[in-house]
């Protein structure tokens, strides 16, 4: 048996679908893999994406990553205060860490963006490898100006992820790093195809669906009564909700859903999400066209809005514009557009497997 570890920032969902990606990936090619998950993403979020028996989660605070006041609003002060308490790591814990990672004999420590997993495994002699799109010291730079009490931690974070042994950057990413590897985006491909999901669904072919998708966080949308008005369209919203609930144009779906993601994303026409990388990738890797919600204060948004406008015929909005339900008047411009034919995309997760294998003979 080959033990690998992950470990995953819990900032949203967007770090471990990346994650869960690869270890599909890693699943298909070689049948004698375990996977130890290093992560306070739900553990649920990982049974929904992996076989049964592949992983044993570890719930491990290993990130402080951005608080948030709401999708699309960091709170950088509540930041401020979780590094402060949590960073430098404490050496008892890089040091139990280390000692469980030799106990199960792994291979290799696979990081996405989270720097506990790489001490651990300078502790313990284990190859790390780093996957992102950004990482942490490049996105608190950007507030250091304003909040100088970051430089330290900034400085603490480039240094760990400067160590590791192989890095990937994963298209669309933020800072051209040659000594990266590059790869196209990494998403989790869909498992049915869109006319099973919309059946089960109850969504006929007879128009046009719309996912909406904001990441992570429960949230309650203002504008939900006013899609059952627009007949035209199928909507697909997950809500603070206890369970589904069907009615007429509009599938309501709890945070938790029974139907996975990007099947969801598969099944669509046109998603509407938050500047986000995985719903992206995930579009991006279904050809989906894309109404983007930007979030202004967040380094990582521009280089995903000018990803989606080359790439996915989309547009971007405000958050005001998406809170007060106007998005819904891009709707037909967004699917109307005419789309340059491209090849069909596979997921960056082979390039990184690709590039892993010799580490594991």
């Amino acid at each position: 048996m080959i033990n690998l570890a992950f470990f995953v920032t819990s900032h949203g969902y967007g770090h471990a679908a990346r994650s869960c990606a690869i270890m599909q990936t890693f699943l298909q090619k070689l049948a004698d893999i375990h996977f130890l998950i290093f992560s306070e993403t739900p553990e649920w979020f990982f049974k929904d994406s992996l076989p049964k028996n592949s992983f044993t989660y570890f719930k491990v605070f290993t990130d402080v990553g951005l608080a948030q006041r709401s999708p699309f609003e960091e709170d950088i002060p509540q930041t401020l205060e979780l590094l402060k308490k949590y960073f430098p790591f404490k050496p008892q814990k890089i040091n139990d860490l280390a000692r469980l990672l030799k106990r199960f004999q792994v291979k290799l420590i696979l990081n996405d963006i989270s720097a506990l997993g790489i001490l651990a495994g300078k502790k313990a002699g284990i190859p790390t490898v780093l996957i992102e799109n950004f990482t942490w010291d490049w996105i608190y730079g950007h507030y250091g100006r304003q909040f100088p009490e970051l430089l330290p931690f900034i400085d603490y974070l480039a240094s760990i992820y400067q160590s590791v042994d192989v890095h990937f950057k994963a298209r669309p990413f933020v800072v051209n790093n040659k000594r990266a590897i590059e790869t196209t985006p990494i998403a989790r491909p869909a498992r049915n195809s869109a006319s099973v999901t919309r059946q089960a669904l109850q969504l006929n072919a007879d128009k046009p669906v719309v996912l909406i998708s904001t990441g992570g966080i429960i949230t309650r949308h203002r504008f939900v009564s006013e899609l059952k008005k627009i007949k035209d369209f199928y909507f697909i919203v997950p809500h603070d909700v206890a369970k589904m609930e069907r009615d007429d144009n509009l599938v309501v779906l709890p945070h938790h859903s029974p139907f996975y993601h990007p099947d969801l994303v598969a099944a669509s026409d046109l998603v509407v999400c938050k500047a986000g990388y995985s719903t992206v990738a995930e579009a991006y890797l279904h050809q989906k066209k894309i109404v983007l919600v930007n979030r202004p204060f967040f380094p990582e948004s521009a280089i995903i809005e000018s990803f989606v406008k080359k790439n996915l015929a989309g547009v971007v909005i405000t958050p005001q514009t998406f809170n007060e339900g106007r998005w819904t008047h891009y709707m037909n411009e967004v699917l109307q557009k005419k789309e340059a034919p491209r090849a069909k995309v596979t997921s960056g997760a082979e390039v990184v497997v690709k590039n892993l294998e010799a580490f594991l003979n």
